[in-house]
C-alpha cells in the first residue's frame, strides 16, 4: 500500500475493515500489473478526490494508458473490475441474513422504483453505486437521483435528470458474487462488452516480485 493507504488503514476501527482494505489495494495491483505487463509494486495509484482533494477518490492508475479500474468489498467479498478504453465502476453488498431493508429504502429507492424483497432492494443499490463509481461522483450524489430498470434481469440506466445524456452511455451488468452478496458492474460504453469473472485467489496466492 502507498502512504495513502495506509493512513486509511491505520484510521479503520474494525480489523475486517482493515484486511479488506488490504486485500483490495493488494488485488487491484495484482491484477492490474497482469494487464499492463508490470510487477504489481510498480503500479501506482491516484485517489485524489476531485471535490476536496482527500484520497478516497475513484482509483486512477498513474501511467496505465487507458486501463480503467475500480474496487468494492462488503461481506465477505472484494471485487476489482478492469476495463480498456471506457470508465467502470463495480459494486458488491452483502446480504446478511434476515436484511431488513425498509429502513433503507427513502435514501435508495426513486419514487418509480419497488422491492419487495432484499436482493431486489440491494439489485437496485449495487447497480446505482457501480454507475456512480463509473462516473467519479460517488456518493456525493444522492443514490434517489438514479433511476434503474429492470435491475435484476436485466438492469438499466434509465434516467439521471441531472445527466440526460448519460444514461444511453451506460451499459450495466448483473455479477455473481456467491452466496449472501450481490453485485453490479457498469461501464461507460453504449456497446456492450464481454464480461469475464474470474476467482482471484490464484492471484492472491502468486508469489509476486
Amino acid at each position: 500500500m502507498d502512504d495513502a493507504e495506509r493512513a486509511r488503514h491505520a484510521a479503520l476501527l474494525r480489523e475486517v475493515d482493515r484486511r479488506r482494505l488490504a486485500i483490495g489495494s493488494a488485488l487491484l495491483r495484482l491484477a492490474a500489473g497482469r494487464e499492463l505487463g508490470r510487477p504489481p509494486r510498480s503500479v501506482r495509484l491516484d485517489r485524489t478526490c476531485p471535490t476536496c482533494g482527500k484520497p478516497h477518490g475513484k482509483p486512477r492508475i498513474i501511467d496505465g494508458g487507458d486501463l480503467e479500474v475500480s474496487v468494492s468489498h462488503s461481506g465477505q467479498r472484494v471485487a476489482v473490475a478492469l476495463a480498456r478504453g471506457a470508465a467502470v465502476g463495480v459494486d458488491v453488498e452483502e446480504r446478511p441474513a434476515g436484511f431488513d431493508y425498509a429502513a433503507l429504502v427513502p435514501a435508495v429507492l426513486g419514487s418509480a422504483e419497488r422491492a419487495t424483497d432484499a436482493d431486489t432492494f440491494l439489485a437496485y443499490w449495487t447497480c446505482k453505486e457501480a454507475v456512480l463509481k463509473a462516473t467519479g461522483d460517488g456518493l456525493r450524489v444522492p443514490l434517489t437521483n438514479l433511476t434503474i430498470a429492470d435491475p435484476v434481469d436485466d438492469p438499466r440506466l434509465a434516467a439521471w435528470p441531472e445527466r440526460p445524456g448519460l444514461p444511453a452511455t451506460v451499459t450495466l451488468y448483473r455479477l455473481d458474487p456467491g452466496p449472501g452478496h450481490v453485485a453490479a458492474l457498469a461501464v461507460l460504453d453504449p456497446v456492450r462488452r464481454p464480461v469475464h469473472q474470474l476467482d482471484a485467489t490464484p492471484l492472491l496466492q502468486t508469489p509476486t516480485p
